[in-house]
């Protein structure tokens, strides 16, 4: 490495190994910026800024990172928004979004990455494809090596899979990490050679269309995954008509889209987290269905929608996260819910639900046991001096005697005076209070006294926002 030729030849693909090679870089890089500074005339002609900026960026301290660490880092989507997450030359139905800037400016970046298994190991599928589909596929697999695999299976409408991609698929079941199928019937037959061949599935993703009457043999108990030692997450949505043999007692997530497997959560003995996701518009239909009865489940962590408390019992709840859905439901069903199932849980995340301060004062006190408290973008009317009042210690009648950890955001009917009251009340037992408030502002006697109470050892967060959601104050 003794002149610049040497650099300018190798140009980008260079990787300084040691002390002796950067010491190399520093004098070139002197030497470039002497003649730089003699005569700019000189120095445009021969293109002497775009060879600085080229020797300085080899001492950067990213040209010595691994390639699996470097891969890592160019993989983030916050990196920057245009930055692909798979193959760089992937089209729209392999989950690509384009060349990235980063791979088509720099051939070490890219060279880099392609060489690299892990760059690989993310893919997004459409059946049921074509031979160039195929072919894609088929590189994507023999570069990924020996990786974990995380598959994306869409085939929304029924036809015939590309016997190649079918057969890769396959053959390449024993590497998959995670799995989203989305699927007609007909192509949940053609992946039956797969059962046995999933050694390392930890999550599945499992969505169903309806069937026809003529293929309700085929599909009403499928067995392809039922041995998956590993499987621990699972969502499913699946038409009634379909009952798949899955290992449920492996279970520690289960995500229900679906009225009909509802009844697949009791059998779940190990089951930590339940979700059921009304909020997103993905459950079918907001009629129950008839002779729906209620199921006890083991879950510790409950996420759902109000209407669906009426239909669960979970003894040893801890976390219960309620948000809105189409369908809601009158707290007295809430109430019921906590009767019935004598849990007491330790937190109680509440989001978008339509819900009143009495109500909500109803259900708080069914709750004793409560640490932490999150109410999110509730109506303005649920929250008030009403509610506050009885949280506030020095008042008499205290409710949620554990409370540590308190956050609210949204715009709210309550006074600042009745918040920093209870603040103030419970300074020496709350430990974390974020405050997110809208259509508020705080005077600096009322900062001062907030102040106050993150100085007493509360990790207290306050924003205040305006109404075009522009931050005012923070302490």
């Amino acid at each position: 490495m003794a002149n610049d030729s040497y650099f300018f030849s190798s140009r980008e693909n260079i990787i300084p190994q040691n002390e002796q090679e950067r010491t190399a870089i520093r004098q070139a890089i002197f030497g470039v910026q002497y003649r730089l500074d003699g005569s700019q005339d000189e120095a445009d002609a021969e293109g002497l800024g775009p060879q600085l900026a080229l020797l300085s960026s080899l001492l950067a301290p990213i040209r010595r990172l691994p390639p699996e660490i470097l891969s890592g880092i160019l993989r983030q989507p916050d990196l920057h928004p245009s930055v692909s997450n798979g193959p760089e030359s992937a089209p729209a139905y392999f989950g690509g979004r384009g060349t990235s800037p980063i791979l088509a400016v720099s051939c070490h970046w890219r060279a880099t990455l392609l060489s690299t298994p892990d760059f690989w190991a993310l893919f997004s599928i459409t059946l049921p494809g074509d031979n160039r589909v195929a072919r894609l596929f088929k590189m994507y697999l023999d570069r990924s090596k020996q990786s974990p695999l995380s598959i994306e299976i869409r085939a929304r409408r029924p036809g015939t899979i590309h016997p190649g991609i079918l057969q890769q698929l396959i053959e390449s079941s024993v590497r998959w990490e995670r799995l989203r199928l989305t699927l007609e019937p007909l192509h949940l037959f053609a992946l039956s050679p797969i059962r046995g061949r999933l050694p390392i599935l930890s999550s599945l993703e499992f969505c169903v269309g309806r069937a026809a009457d003529d293929l309700l043999p085929m599909i009403a108990q499928p067995d392809y995954f039922e041995i998956a030692p590993r499987l621990t997450r699972l969502k499913l949505s699946l038409p009634s008509d379909a009952s798949p043999l899955l290992p449920l007692s492996q279970l520690k997530t289960l995500i229900i889209s679906s009225w009909y497997n509802l009844p697949l959560a009791p059998r779940c003995p190990n089951l930590r987290t339940l979700s059921i996701p009304g909020a997103t518009g993905v459950f079918w239909g907001n009629d129950v269905p008839e002779g729906l009865s209620r199921v006890e489940v083991s879950a510790v962590e409950l996420s759902t929608f109000p209407l669906m408390l009426e239909f669960i019992t979970a003894p040893a709840v801890q976390v219960i996260d309620i948000v809105a859905g189409k369908a809601m439901q009158t707290p007295g069903a809430w109430a019921a819910f906590v009767q019935r199932s004598a849990c007491h849980p330790h937190t109680l995340r509440l989001e978008e639900v339509g819900i009143t301060s009495s109500d909500l004062l109803t259900f708080l006190t069914l709750l004793p046991s409560l640490h932490t408290l999150d109410l999110h973008n509730l109506r303005p009317g649920a929250i008030t001096n009403k509610l506050l009042a009885p949280l506030t210690e020095d008042t008499g009648g205290v409710i949620l005697p554990e409370l540590k950890n308190l956050s609210i955001s949204g715009s709210y009917l309550f006074s600042n005076a009745a918040l920093l009251d209870l603040l103030e009340s419970r300074a020496e037992s709350l430990e974390h209070v974020q405050l997110r408030l809208t259509q508020r502002s705080f005077t600096e006697v009322e900062l001062g006294r907030a102040r106050a109470v993150k100085e007493k050892g509360v990790d207290l967060a306050l924003w205040c926002l305006n109404g075009q959601k522009n931050m005012a104050k923070r302490i």
